[in-house]
């Protein structure tokens, strides 16, 4: 879709020679549940974007997937198969097949008409025209195209790191999980198992109290690192404690898993073990362009996804740091991300600023958030929206509206 107003590139994009592939207005980079629903949203705003999708997906060893509101308990490949289907509905979003190798950032300097009834814009004009520059991306696919956009959401994911103990990969997503939430209630009453040590073991082993009384903690060769109020509760609950190494994981004629061997030849039945030892970027992409990560390797974001030392560069769903990382939540990030993409540009196609982009939505806001909020929360920009041209009339309808409701003089 092209823009409010329209943006001539004016040098080549990062001394690439111009391949004729037009600039759309954002790149999805992973097409699970995040990048899907970042492309819904702007789909439905009439939004040019090209998702990119290797194929790798965090879940994959699951056949069914749960806790996902309307779709509890679907296949996984008809599920996403399905969201794919809706998303593709709208003719302005296209799905490759293909990964991404490298993005470059540049920036090049566009010419903007200021829209009318704002002659000024708050910025630089040349013979009318306002002159800005702005962040380009050029995308490079593994097939060796380059495809550029004006924004870029990274919805890539996460690996969850599987302890290096024979068995474990091949009952992986058969009685070897990671989400309690996603995949214990179906071993309720069953004896479970939890692996690790430290406060990430000892909390999937009361977790697991919420489904079997038969819990038995694994923490692999360590002795047990716990509080001496964690230890009586461990105590109290009948949790069995193990620190001899685990030798290797077995299973059942039907290929589920049935238990686990220790070192010593000991054997421990259980039909579900769940574990958290981390967790890595499933992309080189972040790393490649130096995104800052906390501790657990997430990338550090906003609320709403955009990464600070880029801009028009976004992140959604498990790659980026959150709380808990479903599909649910993975879903909800990805839409919110959409939605500020979608702010981003057409604040940009309005010809304001993204400071005063985002003041002149508080101002529409204006009876549920006062001046002195906007200013607070934006600064400069919050300072000089009300002299705005549009801005401040918008700023002044909405408070005579919200005194008239009011009844106040």
């Amino acid at each position: 879709m092209p823009g409010l107003v329209a943006t001539t590139d004016q040098t080549g994009q990062n001394g690439h020679s111009d391949d004729k592939q037009d600039t759309c207005d954002c790149i999805i980079v992973g097409a699970g549940p995040a990048g899907l629903s970042a492309a819904l949203i702007l789909g439905r705003a009439r939004r040019s974007v090209l998702l990119f999708d290797s194929g790798e997906k965090r879940n994959e060893a699951s056949l069914v997937q749960h806790a996902i509101l309307g779709a509890d308990g679907y296949d996984r490949l008809r599920f996403l198969e399905r969201a794919r289907r809706q998303v593709l509905r709208y003719p302005t979003v296209k799905l490759h097949c293909l990964a991404v190798c490298d993005i470059d950032v540049g920036v090049v300097e566009a010419e903007q008409k200021c829209p009318e009834g704002q002659p000024n814009c708050h910025a630089v004009l040349r013979d009318g025209r306002r002159i800005t520059e702005t962040d380009r991306f050029t995308v490079h696919t593994e097939d060796g195209r380059q495809w550029r956009s004006k924004k870029v959401i990274l919805a890539t994911g996460v690996r969850d790191l599987i302890p290096d103990i024979e068995g474990f990969d091949t009952y992986w997503g058969r009685g070897i999980w990671v989400c309690l939430y996603c995949d214990a209630y179906e071993y309720t009453g069953q004896p479970l198992g939890a692996y690790g040590n430290g406060e990430r073991g000892v909390h999937i082993a009361f977790e697991m109290l919420l489904r079997s009384t038969d819990v038995t903690l694994f923490t692999d060769g360590e002795t047990l690192k716990a509080t001496d109020m964690e230890r009586e509760l461990l105590a109290k609950h009948g949790i069995a404690v193990i620190e001899t190494p685990i030798a290797l994981a077995v299973g059942d004629k039907g290929g589920q898993l049935s238990g686990v061997v220790l070192q010593d030849g000991c054997f421990i039945p259980i039909k579900a073990l769940f574990f958290n030892t981390g967790r890595m970027q499933s992309s080189t992409l972040p790393e490649k362009m130096g995104l800052p990560a906390d501790d657990r390797g997430d990338i550090v974001c906003e609320a709403k996804g955009n990464v600070l030392a880029i801009h028009g560069l976004y992140v959604a769903g498990n790659c980026a740091t959150a709380p808990l990382k479903l599909v649910m939540t993975a879903a909800s990030q990805g839409a919110i991300t959409g939605a500020k993409v979608n702010s981003e540009l057409l604040y940009e196609e309005l010809g304001l600023g993204d400071d005063e982009g985002e003041a002149y939505i508080c101002s529409l806001e204006g009876s549920r958030t006062s001046a002195n909020q906007c200013r607070r929360e934006f600064g400069e920009a919050g300072r000089r929206h009300r002299s705005h041209p549009t801005i401040g009339g918008v700023w002044e309808e909405a408070r005579e509206q919200k005194v008239g409701s009011s009844g106040a003089q």
